[in-house]
């Protein structure tokens, strides 16, 4: 089955770049899911992840995370795991045409 799922994720992104190649993208997990969606955005160039306590509180099924930070570092890992790094604050707004706050 995740060799038929990896072909049609395949030609889906290949279509999807073809037909918008500016478009940004992520995907977010829910709980449990967290951390397989943010390797699986990381693994195919999403242009970033999500994390935080709104959308989990635990870094493992018997942990509860400490903090929001907790959380950031462990998304700070993944990304560098994949060869990039985090954007700074100044970064991220330039990314989104944002101002300074």
């Amino acid at each position: 089955m995740h060799g038929t799922q990896n072909q049609v994720s395949s030609r889906v992104w290949g279509e999807l770049r073809r037909v918008l190649p500016h478009a940004t993208w992520t995907a977010a997990g829910i709980g449990a899911n967290q951390m397989r969606v943010m390797e699986w955005v990381l693994a195919r160039g999403g242009d970033g992840v999500r994390t935080g306590l709104e959308d989990n509180v635990r870094v493992g099924r018997e942990r509860l995370a400490s903090s929001n930070a907790e959380l950031v570092r462990l998304a700070a890992e993944a990304v560098a795991r994949h060869g990039r790094k985090p954007a700074t604050p100044v970064e991220a707004r330039a990314m989104l045409g944002l101002t300074a706050a």
